[in-house]
């Protein structure tokens, strides 16, 4: 960087640094500067990134501050000078911070994946409940059908007439044709 750098070519060095770091083209960041309340065209973006000399584009302080939330760095970071320690250093500390945001972020994803695995789980167990309900009562209602047969078997209860009034294979009436 020569010594006769002014803020504002480091600061557009900086936006175009950070941004292509974001992986963000100028309409994307125009997009994200709206979203804080900042209204720029993309080719605003390019005449601050590239300071042309010949038609300079002026940064305003709200633009900054905006541009460097976007871009999710300190202010600092885009002028080229932050208050402790070194450039590279600060830029560290941001790089640390992006890889600690990007964790979160994959785990908040693998969290809400775990709560939909779990919200699949309890709609099995439920059907898996109404399922066994179901052929629990179909048992129950089979074991009394058993058991009023065997009592009929047995001679201990009246066979349901819809039994008896019906012929039987072998008996003498079953063959009959009415």
């Amino acid at each position: 960087m020569a010594n006769n750098d002014s803020v504002e070519d480091r600061y557009g060095r900086n936006v175009r640094r950070f941004r292509k770091e974001a992986g963000l083209s100028q309409g994307q960041l125009a997009e994200k500067l709206r979203e804080h309340g900042v209204d720029l065209h993309p080719s605003a973006i390019a005449k601050i990134e590239t300071r042309d000399v010949q038609n300079p584009r002026s940064v305003r302080l709200n633009e900054a501050q905006a541009i460097a939330d976007a871009l999710d760095v300190d202010l600092r970071m885009l002028t080229g000078s932050p208050r402790r320690g070194n450039l590279k250093t600060f830029t560290v500390t941001q790089d640390v911070r992006k890889v600690q945001v990007r964790y979160l972020r994959d785990a908040e994803d693998a969290l809400s994946r775990a709560q939909e695995d779990v919200d699949r789980a309890r709609r099995d167990v439920d059907e898996l409940r109404l399922m066994l309900d179901r052929d629990h009562r179909d048992a129950v209602r089979m074991e009394e059908a058993n058991a009023e047969q065997a009592r009929v078997v047995f001679g201990e209860a009246d066979p349901p007439t819809d039994i008896v009034d019906r012929p039987h294979a072998g008996s003498p009436d079953h063959d009959r044709v009415e």
